[in-house]
């Protein structure tokens, strides 16, 4: 029978085999150097409307037998929300990919290439930074 259990990333999976325990997620084999992979990452919240509880790292795997397992009805749902999970990540993938070429076109026009803006682009931290100061100084305005 399957086997279920979340990693401390808090990401889902279900195994062919009792998953063994690591650093901060669950394997399939002893050794992750092995080819042979029978695991697949689930959608958030699949563990608990198969089983019925929350999993968390800190839990053991759970087997999957027709004491843990939901009724047929509820895997139908889990698949269903498997599918629109899907479809929102296909959505939004695309989206992304269309915003980078339109990002990749407007660079063009300026010709600017991608290695001058990055040289240009201020850091994270200088970033965050500037925002601190703007949201600060609205504060005092009010």
């Amino acid at each position: 029978m399957p086997w279920v259990a979340v990693d401390k990333d808090r990401t889902e999976a279900i195994y062919s085999k009792k998953p063994l325990r690591s650093e901060r997620i669950w394997l399939d084999r002893p050794h992750p150097s092995t080819r042979v992979n029978d695991t697949m990452n689930l959608p958030p919240g699949s563990i608990e409307r198969l089983i019925g509880r929350r999993l968390t790292w800190e839990h053991e795997p759970v087997e999957l037998t027709e004491e843990t397992l939901a009724t047929e009805s509820k895997i139908a749902e889990l698949l269903q929300l498997q599918n629109q999970v899907v479809s929102e990540l296909t959505f939004q993938r695309n989206k992304l990919r269309a915003e980078v070429e339109r990002l990749k076109s407007l660079a063009k026009q300026v010709e600017v290439t991608d290695e001058e803006i990055e040289k240009n682009m201020p850091s994270p931290d200088v970033t965050r930074d500037l925002a601190k100061k703007n949201w600060t100084r609205e504060r005092m305005k009010k």
